[in-house]
């Protein structure tokens, strides 16, 4: 099992970025320890 750390940097909750890394962060942690930030 690996490790991965999902930044984000928009300042738009819930804009395009937002959901994007929310849903490949979703579908990684079928297999992934997965942990998000948003760096702003």
């Amino acid at each position: 099992m690996s490790r991965i750390v999902v930044l984000v940097g928009s300042n738009r909750k819930g804009g395009n970025t937002d959901l994007l890394a929310k849903a490949f962060a979703d579908g990684a942690s079928d297999r992934h320890e997965c942990r998000g930030f948003q760096a702003m």
